[in-house]
């Protein structure tokens, strides 16, 4: 999964999860963040790295300019399709861009290096103007017609799946990327880093962080 990058890098960190910032203020100098579970967290430093919509909830009331940049971006949803297969598709190819149609781009999961080859593993990300049409679907349904539509582009016959699901992936990507990557009010020690300040994929996020 993405998240390993992430995992990794925190090895050395502090990390708490589970735990959903809520509001942030000040108090003595410092950022308070105050938290679901009730305990206020204090930090000389905050970096935001959420989509936009949600950093802009966070940053209401800071004072910041990055509150209204923030609520300027208008984001787009993707579905995520993920199917494992019986067998390995008869495919020479392990991802490929789609124009046209409700898919964007496909990828056999178990080609990148590293993980096992079996089983045949795929990730099927659908189209912006297809998914928003279809936001309010059931996964189940979502990944059928993915599927469907994934084997008549390819032209084969799906070999049984014995595993299948969708994730609504809601703010995938903005739709106008901000070329400077990352945003810093650095009088008031608040950023804000993502992928979406990029483009819509993982590099943007290492890029956008770093």
């Amino acid at each position: 999964g993405m998240s390993s990058i992430a995992r990794l890098l925190g090895d050395s960190l502090e990390v708490e999860i589970g735990v959903r910032v809520e509001r942030l203020g000040r108090a003595g100098g410092r950022w308070a963040l105050h938290c679901s579970d009730g305990v206020e967290r204090s930090a000389d430093l905050v970096v935001l790295a959420l989509p936009a919509p949600q950093a802009g909830t966070l940053l209401a009331g800071t004072g910041s300019p990055l509150e209204a940049a923030a609520h300027r971006v208008e984001m787009a949803p993707t579905w995520a399709g993920m199917i494992a297969f019986e067998k390995p598709l008869d495919l020479p190819l392990d991802s490929a861009r789609i124009s046209g149609g409700g898919l964007a781009w496909v990828a056999r999961n178990n080609s990148k290096p590293g993980r096992p080859r079996d089983p045949d593993t795929w990730i099927l990300h659908a189209s912006t103007p297809w998914s928003e049409a279809h936001l309010q679907d059931a996964p189940e349904s979502v990944v059928e017609e993915l599927l469907a539509t994934f084997m008549e582009v390819a032209g084969l016959e799906a070999p049984p799946v014995f595993y299948s699901t969708a994730h609504l992936w809601r703010y995938a990507r903005s739709i106008l990327p901000d070329i400077d990557g990352a945003w810093l009010d650095d009088p008031r020690g608040l950023g804000v880093c993502g992928d979406w300040l990029l483009g819509d994929d993982l590099e943007s996020a290492f890029l956008s962080g770093r």
